[in-house]
Parts: structure tokens; sequence; C-alpha cells
């Protein structure tokens, strides 16, 4: 699917290389053209991103990127009047380098592409900035600095509820990822209370078995049982150390 994307995405590149090379020499230039080829690059840089073909990914994403820069320039505008198709490509960038840990790169992105949303959000509660934030807060699960990344989930999670109710897919899966971070911390009373509030909704929701978020939640709760085995097996092991002593 994703190879097929790809390579119709090229197609139409060079054919609209080829428009936009015909309009400048009739000088008709055409911005709707620059951006139709921002579309395209994205696009592309996408279903190769969706095929871990990372660099090249980054390469059309990059592309995109210069173009929106240059045409901001030509129209002596500053690059935020394009906040919506600069948001975009920053984000997909951003994705690129988390997926290649590179995670200070990322949340550079999606920091940046966090400012472009919020010029034209009409509160903070919109999605597009929340799962923003969330994927800040995923660079720093990876790098271990929990507590920072965990402050930030705790404020999505609540801005969720407030725009939605508790029913919200999206709240499953904030719970999921914090319960992921405190599998990694051992606070197996933490995870169980998420993973109560995360099955809930999946319940709710009749979200099928195979969905993403139901085999996380499969895999987490394994991890709580063995952290409960684990536990029944040192408690008398460690009496019996005691006893020796």
């Amino acid at each position: 699917r994703y190879v097929d994307a790809a390579a119709y995405y090229e197609i139409a590149i060079r054919l609209q290389g080829t428009i936009i090379s015909q309009n400048k020499r009739g000088d008709a230039e055409d911005p709707s053209c620059m951006e139709a080829l921002v579309g395209l690059y994205t696009n592309l840089g996408r279903a190769l991103y969706q095929q871990n073909l990372f660099e090249k990914s980054m390469n059309f994403f990059m592309k995109a990127d210069r173009i929106l820069i240059a045409e901001a320039s030509k129209k002596e505008v500053y690059i935020d009047s394009n906040w919506n198709q600069v948001g975009k490509v920053w984000t997909q960038m951003g994705k690129v380098c988390f997926s290649r840990g590179e995670y200070e790169d990322a949340r550079d992105y999606y920091s940046d592409a966090l400012e472009m949303e919020k010029k034209a959000a009409s509160n903070d509660n919109d999605r597009n900035i929340l799962m923003l934030r969330h994927n800040i807060a995923m660079t720093y699960f990876k790098e271990g600095r929990y507590d920072q990344g965990l402050e930030i989930m705790k404020g999505i999670l609540e801005k969720e509820r407030l725009a939605v109710g508790k029913k919200s897919l999206y709240l499953a899966k904030i719970y999921l990822d914090m319960c992921t971070v405190y599998s990694k911390l051992g606070n197996r009373h933490e995870m169980l209370r998420l993973l109560k509030f995360s099955s809930q909704i999946l319940e709710e929701r009749q979200v099928p078995e195979n969905h993403p978020l139901v085999l996380q939640k499969r895999a987490l709760q394994v991890k709580a049982e063995n952290m409960e085995n684990e536990m029944k097996y040192m408690s008398p092991l460690a009496s019996a150390i005691h006893t020796r002593a």
C-alpha cells in the first residue's frame, strides 16, 4: 500500500515540477502550484516513513519546509502565516527524529510545531495541541526523564477530560502511556489504577481485540501480573533471610 502510494506521489511530483517550470518560463508563476508541491512532498515523506525509510522521508519533509520558508520570504510575510502547513511538516520531521532515537531533536520540532498550532487554535484543549504535547512527553520518557514527561501527561489528561469527558479513546491512550511509565518505575498500584480506567473506556467503546490500544493494555496487564508474582516470590524469601540473620 505505502509502496504504491510513494510511487504515485513521485510521479505527481515530476508532473508538478514540469508545470512549475512552464509557468516560470511564461512569467505566470502560480503560488497554488508550490502549495500543491508542498503537499506532495509531505505525503511522499509520510509514505516513506511508514516503510521505515526515515532518511528518505526526512529529505522530502525538508524540501517541503524549504519551499514554505521561501514562499513566505517572497511574500514578505512571517512564516507563521503558513502555520497550518508548517506545523504539519515540523510534526512529521519530529516523528522521523523520534523513530531514529534523536529525542532532543524530535522535541525541538514538536515544540516548534506546537507554537504554530497555538496561533490558530481557539483554545488550549485543541486536540492537535494536546497530541503535540503528548509527543513531547514521550521524548522525555524515552530519555528516562519520567517526572518531566508525567507532568506534561497529567496536564493533557485533565484537558482531555474537560474537552470530551471520560469516554474518549484518546483518553485511554493517555492512561496506557502513563501506565507504561509506571511499569518502568515499578509502581504496580498506579499501573492497576490506570489499567482499570483504560479498560473501562475500551470496553464501553467496544474496541476490537486486535486494536493497538487493546494489545498495549494486555501487555501491561501481563507486566502487572509478573510484578505481583515477583512480589509473592520475594516476600517469603526476604522473611527467610531475615530469620537466618
